[in-house]
């Protein structure tokens, strides 16, 4: 006798394009049977609906939901997630080894499956300032823990391409234990892909154009189309290039990266990927193959991601193939969720060790101040991009103020600024970015990717000031200044998360959002936009706790803010 029965299926062949109509009979964590008239001790009648693999998510940084693992696995299970490949990437450069053990033992708690790759680029890279260091000893401990599938994403190509020997170590201890090697490669082609590529890296999910799919997918790289919600919204373009190239979907997979809670739980998780993708075009049954099986067979998980006898009972029941919205969820077995809604006990945690990683002294605005001796200034600045994770560089004359360069607010040319948060010495550095809109006050975090060091824009050095100070003073979090309100998130657990309930997380956070708003802000996804802008690794100028960098054709290279002479 069966464990489990669910009566009158249409089960969804996601491999062959094809539909048929069973029972499916569950014992255990497996299924063993697919036929007509099955009986067991829990039957449940589906009543035709359709039955589906639950969704893999191939890629994603859980940290970036502003939620601990646990919550995040509770908001995405309702959604038809079973299978999850996490990088803690963001909890490793705040709190290290710790951080990535302390995760690896809740992941083996939660009620689906929950995959790690071992961060490989912590720090991302050698010009910022993270919380700790984990070098090719500490990665080949972790690699061997339980639960372990990969090495994370090789963000640091410039030292995959030039034979970095740390680089090239992890890579080795990686490939010595078969583990898949994640990649990270925005923008690269022609030899220094594939050299990329001969370095034995599988994947990469930071494809923005379709030029990119096209010779990334011809190499052989498994390719994760992001879709993250509030910011790189590349799905449609690529979609839409798909479907008009007809290219081949085997290798193509979603992801979320870094998806914020509000949209988890306003939209969804890859359900709404799914969704979206079909709505655009895509057949629904090739959506679902891309967030199924191929991404199974990616990672060798070959017991699952397809409806077979022997296969993990991991399924999704829903009723309509064009608009895919999960009404039960099934995980090993074991039903986790009905209509949108978990339906197993919450996992308790103890975060206690991820308290208190906030150390920064107190800061003045004279610190922010930026000296100059002539009457104007060519200055390099940050331009944000709506919506994208890349940014520009540009080039503004700004006027020179009793000898010092202020914000032009006008121009909305604003200041920011990076604190390193990590080791209390407090080192900085200043630039200028345009994009944010305010007209006056600043917005601050203490989420800035990839070594989350403080991270602040504002109108004058003194509401800069005043942001890292409330930051440092709350233990982490987001903040909006204004003249007569300070409007605060915190963010306790390593400063990138909060242990209060989603919907208070998101409540506050629209609260925030509302409040830089009112001081004429205009990007709809203000923190995560500024979260990025300290993240070198992805196009094309940011800024870190020691200076601007630009990505380009030779790398990673350091760029002085104000232009002398011929400079460019």
């Amino acid at each position: 006798m069966n464990d489990l029965v669910l009566k009158q299926c249409r089960i969804v062949d996601v491999e062959n394009c094809l539909i048929s109509e069973s029972d499916i009979g569950i014992t255990g964590t497996k299924i063993v049977k697919i036929q007509s008239g099955l009986t067991g001790t829990e039957t449940v009648d589906v009543g035709g609906r359709f039955v589906a693999p639950g969704l893999l998510e191939p890629h994603v940084h859980f940290e970036s939901s502003k939620l601990p693992l646990s919550a995040f696995v509770r908001l995405v299970m309702a959604h038809g997630t079973t299978t999850v490949v996490n990088d803690p990437h963001e909890i490793a450069n705040v709190l290290g080894v710790r951080g990535v053990k302390e995760t690896l033992r809740e992941a083996r708690l939660q009620p689906i499956s929950v995959y790690t790759t071992i961060p490989s680029c912590v720090p991302a890279v050698p010009f910022e300032t993270a919380g700790a260091t984990v070098g090719v000893q500490e990665v080949e401990e972790l690699l061997g823990e339980d639960g372990v599938i990969g090495l994370g994403e090789l963000m640091n190509f410039p030292g995959v391409l030039n034979g970095d020997p740390k680089v090239m170590g992890k890579i080795a201890a990686a490939r010595k234990l078969g583990k898949v090697l994640e990649g990270h490669c925005p923008l690269l082609r022609g030899e220094d892909l594939k050299n990329y590529v001969a370095a034995g890296i599988s994947s990469d999910h930071e494809v923005t154009e379709g030029w990119e799919l096209e010779e990334k997918i011809s190499r052989g790289l498994a390719v994760y189309i992001r879709f993250s919600g509030s910011q790189g919204q590349d799905l449609e373009r690529l979609i839409r290039y798909i479907i008009e190239h007809e290219l081949p979907t085997e290798n193509l997979s979603f992801c979320t990266d870094d998806r914020p809670v509000g949209d988890l739980v306003r939209y969804g998780h890859l359900d709404c990927t799914v969704r979206i993708a079909v709505s655009l075009g895509l057949e629904p049954i090739t959506a679902l193959r891309m967030a199924t099986c191929n991404p199974s067979k990616h990672f060798g998980l070959e017991d699952r991601g397809v409806i077979n006898p022997g296969c993990r009972a991991d399924l999704v029941v829903f009723d309509d193939l064009t608009r895919f919205t999960p009404e039960l969820v099934i995980a090993g077995g074991r039903i986790i969720a009905r209509g949108g809604e978990p339906v197993v006990p919450e996992v308790p945690f103890d975060y206690s060790f991820g308290l208190g990683s906030v150390h920064c002294p107190p800061f003045t605005a004279e610190r922010f101040a930026i000296p100059y001796p002539d009457a104007r200034a060519r200055v390099r600045v940050i331009r944000v991009v709506e919506d994208s994770l890349i940014t520009e560089s540009a080039i503004h004359e700004l006027t020179v103020r009793a000898g010092v360069l202020e914000a032009e607010i006008e121009r909305d040319l604003l200041k920011i600024a990076v604190i390193e948060r990590h080791t209390g010495r407090g080192g900085f550095s200043v630039g200028f970015v345009t994009g944010f809109g305010l007209q006056e006050g600043a917005i601050g975090s203490t989420v800035a990717h990839d070594s989350h060091n403080i991270i602040v824009v504002g109108t004058t050095d003194a509401d800069m000031a005043r942001a890292v100070n409330a930051l440092s003073a709350m233990g982490g979090g987001e903040v909006v200044v204004s003249p007569e309100v300070l409007s605060t998130l915190q963010l306790h657990y390593g400063g990138l998360m909060s242990l209060d309930a989603p919907a208070q997380v998101v409540e506050e956070t629209e609260k925030l959002e509302a409040a830089y708003r009112a001081l004429g802000g205009n990007l709809r996804s203000p923190f995560m936009a500024l979260s990025f802008l300290a993240l070198p690794v992805i196009p094309t100028l940011k800024i870190t706790d020691t200076g601007l960098y630009e990505l380009g054709a030779q790398g990673i290279v350091k760029q002085e803010l104000i232009l002398r002479d011929d400079a460019n």
